[in-house]
């Protein structure tokens, strides 16, 4: 943990702690490890409530500043009986139950809510104590069922008036991109939210791994790499990268290193057997952020194969942006609008091809395009990296922000 100068102990002082919480697995969620890091290095002192699929019994985890009370979870990973999946929602129900009584029991002075999870217990904190709320909406809630039917339009009445309702006191409130921060300010009736994006530190290393060497591959493998976790097979279309397969050069692979449950992952793995390339796709495990950076920089692209037209998906600017350029890799992505306008647009130079995910030839042709251009669009890969698509672009909007807070 960085010492605090001078300056920053008496700008900040010392005792002031924020509270966060959020239904996910303290282990992955990257915004939130790297919103606390941040608030951390500059004096405060963080407390965390997440769950951990990890772990058996609860456990405290300290970091420097940061306390994590991580609460254990089961995976979504494998198939469930009926037995297994009532017991996951119980233990949900625990988990949800436990972290809004210690939002509302454990003394702070700010209170850093994630998502609709912890809403209104953070909401009740803020009210029973007098300190600050700090809402921070990593989508646009409501707006992620697909189709117009009644149950989904219910259920999205719901959760708008819940989180117009209970964010309206909020002293800050944050999000991930200009246009769901225009979207937000209008739903919730509020001023436009501070955008803080999903983009990874700054790391210049180079590592001697070899995501070859770890796929049994030899070292003139071409690879597609994709990771992140997959919990909806709809709306991460790898099964359409893996159509494409026949049709390239043997020498292109396809990996993927990211979480899915078995279902997901058999049905990957028999769609690439009927298509006879099963020899040239892997799934390798999930891993933390900075081992994904050092995996992606052996292959050749990053894809993010995304479908969907509600406004989540075509609107999304997604962490794997950032962790592919950091990487130096070239970007392939479905043609949504903020995507396209970061790896094809950008003033400081093309770094990937978009295409249309309903297109087979699209895709094979991104692929293509980006084989040819290797070397210059890597090199553009990494200038956006150090220049525009890092953390510490964005950690000083977060810190501001908190200064006014104080």
């Amino acid at each position: 943990m960085k010492k605090l100068s001078p300056e920053e102990v008496g700008l900040w002082g010392t005792g002031k702690t924020i509270i966060i919480a959020e239904f996910s697995d303290c282990r992955y969620d990257a915004r939130i490890n790297r919103e606390a890091d941040s608030l951390a290095k500059i004096g405060f002192r963080i407390e965390v409530f997440m769950y951990n699929e990890g772990i058996k019994f609860h456990e405290k985890m300290q970091k420097g500043r940061i306390l994590y009370h991580q609460f254990p979870f089961p995976g979504r990973r494998k198939n469930k009986s009926f037995c297994q999946k009532i017991q996951r929602k119980l233990t949900m129900l625990r988990f949800l139950l436990w972290g809004n009584y210690k939002v509302l029991t454990t003394k702070a002075d700010i209170i850093h809510a994630h998502n609709l999870y912890f809403l209104f217990s953070s909401w009740l904190a803020s009210e029973l104590r007098e300190i600050p709320l700090v809402y921070d909406a990593h989508e646009l809630h409501g707006e992620d069922l697909p189709g117009n039917n009644i149950k989904n339009r219910i259920r999205s009445f719901i959760v708008k008036k819940y989180e117009r309702f209970f964010s309206r006191k909020a002293t800050a409130i944050f999000t991930v991109n200009e246009a769901i921060a225009e979207k937000i300010a209008v739903k919730l009736k509020t001023d436009k939210p501070f955008v803080l994006h999903n983009y990874t530190p700054y790391d210049p290393k180079v590592c001697d791994y070899s995501l070859q060497k770890e796929a049994g591959l030899a070292e003139n493998i071409k690879i597609i790499y994709f990771s992140g976790g997959i919990y909806s097979a709809k709306s991460r279309r790898l099964d359409l990268i893996i159509n494409v397969l026949p049709d390239l050069p043997a020498n292109i692979h396809f990996i993927v290193i990211g979480m899915m449950n078995e279902s997901i992952r058999e049905e990957l793995f028999l769609h690439a057997r009927n298509l006879k390339v099963e020899n040239r796709f892997q799934i390798l495990p999930s891993r933390p952020t900075y081992e994904l950076i050092i995996a992606g920089a052996c292959a050749d692209m990053g894809v993010i194969p995304f479908a969907g037209d509600i406004p989540n998906h075509t609107l999304s600017s997604p962490n794997k942006i950032s962790e592919y350029l950091m990487a130096g890799l070239p970007v392939i992505a479905t043609d949504y609008p903020i995507i396209k306008n970061q790896i094809e647009s950008d003033p400081l130079g093309e770094a990937g091809k978009c295409f249309d995910i309903n297109s087979a030839e699209s895709i094979k042709s991104a692929i293509l395009y980006i084989l040819d251009n290797k070397e210059r669009l890597s090199v553009n890969a990494r200038k956006l990296a150090k220049v525009r698509y890092n953390w510490e672009t964005q950690e000083k909007i977060l810190t501001d922000a908190y200064k006014n807070l104080i």
